[in-house]
């Protein structure tokens, strides 16, 4: 059996979600895109045209600051329909990434202060394209994937995406064992252009489903207040997930950070450390795959919190080393892909169980 075959869902192997394959397809490459973009080889580019915490900081944290752009454009769904509105975004976010593809081939000895300048606005505009699509995108798959296999569904998910980015990230870590440092982020934006392409054009083939019709700008001022202050199963389950998204979302880039300009670890280390987070979101959906089904999504939040706690320990004990304790590096980073992917696949579970069919634009895109 070849080994796209073990991976992506067959008629024979896997029927139920064979028919969703071009979900699965887009995941996969779109991972390519993402990694490089908003991940550990931004971090690491960043720091080498002499960007300081606050300003790689800054690149990560667009995603959260537009979370209100997200919120807003989900008023374009009636007019636009949801294929469409995710194109537009994630059509768009690929041309970002030429900027930085600019500045490796100008390869600069001494970084310019306006090349930190021009990566923090192309970051920015990324981001901008991300929230525009993903107003539309996760309810748009829980539009076609059926309730009954939705756990399997979204750990697939979860699943395709780490291989590629460990595939990816093996490849760039070699490739800086070999080669100068700004032919490999070459190298590394090259394949995240064409991982956008590719994940555009499974877009394309997936079916539309109905427009909402009745979503105005109106409507989502008026409504997006009551759905955050009053009283609901979604009020609660949004506001005990903000303290994670506070907590643990900075972790892995200023680990990044830390590691390269503290512990002056070499970027090939970084990358390969964070393949084992990789490896570890690898697992867990493994686990989950089999189980989420079956046991809900209840269970795997608990567990994703109790392995944050260990995280966030292991974390102080290496600070309070001075950074020594380079053993316990690779299980922190394999503990955190766990960790984060019983979280995100219980959290894409459980999110569509809770908020009615018919009105889901708006919930999932404030979430």
């Amino acid at each position: 059996m070849p080994p796209s075959a073990m991976l992506f869902p067959t008629q024979k192997r896997d029927p139920e979600l064979y028919p969703h394959r071009h979900g699965l397809y887009f995941s996969f490459f779109n991972a390519l895109n993402w990694q490089v973009a908003i991940g550990t080889p931004a971090v690491l580019f960043m720091q080498h045209l002499g960007a300081d915490s606050f300003q790689v900081g800054l690149v990560f944290a667009w995603t959260f600051l537009l979370t209100p752009v997200q919120v807003l454009a989900t008023a374009f769904l009636p007019h636009l329909g949801f294929k469409r509105l995710t194109l537009v975004g994630w059509s768009a976010r690929g041309w970002c990434l030429v900027v930085p593809i600019g500045l490796a081939i100008l390869a600069p000895r001494q970084p310019l202060p306006w090349m930190i300048y021009a990566m923090v606005t192309s970051s920015f505009l990324y981001s901008l394209s991300r929230a525009v699509g993903g107003a539309a995108l996760t309810t748009w798959l829980y539009q076609l994937i059926p309730a009954s296999i939705s756990g399997r569904y979204w750990a697939t998910d979860q699943i395709l995406s780490a291989v590629a980015i460990v595939g990816s990230l093996l490849l760039y870590s070699l490739l800086f064992f070999i080669f100068p440092p700004y032919l490999v982020f070459f190298v590394q934006y090259s394949i995240a252009i064409l991982g956008a392409w590719i994940a555009n054009r499974q877009l394309r083939i997936l079916p539309d489903v109905e427009r909402p019709k009745l979503l105005s700008l109106e409507k989502i001022i008026t409504e997006t207040p009551r759905l955050i202050t009053e009283p609901s199963l979604f009020r609660t389950y949004l506001w005990l997930s903000v303290p994670l998204f506070v907590t643990i979302t900075p972790l892995a880039p200023f680990a990044a950070y830390y590691l390269k300009a503290t512990a002056g670890l070499l970027a090939a280390s970084i990358m390969l450390l964070t393949m084992l987070t990789y490896f570890g979101v690898i697992a867990a959906n493994w686990l989950m795959r089999a189980h989420m089904d079956q046991h809900g999504a209840i269970p795997f939040f608990r567990l994703s919190y109790a392995f944050f706690g260990l995280i966030a320990a292991g974390w102080m004990l290496f600070l309070q080393s001075g950074g020594r304790w380079l053993i316990m590096l690779p299980f922190l980073f394999f503990l955190q892909g766990f960790a984060s992917a019983c979280w995100t696949s219980a959290n894409l579970t459980y999110l569509c169980k809770i908020i009615p069919e018919q009105d889901r634009a708006l919930p999932v895109s404030i979430h």
